[in-house]
């Protein structure tokens, strides 16, 4: 059932680098605590 679920999951959207993303996620909250 799960991989049935799964196969219908499927996205048109590009993988995304989790590295980068990760990154861009750390550049953000930086940002954000460093403006109090």
């Amino acid at each position: 059932a799960t991989a049935r679920l799964f196969e219908t999951l499927q996205t048109t959207a590009p993988q995304r680098d989790r590295e980068t993303e990760a990154a861009k996620g750390r550049a953000r909250a930086a940002k954000r605590f460093t403006q109090v």
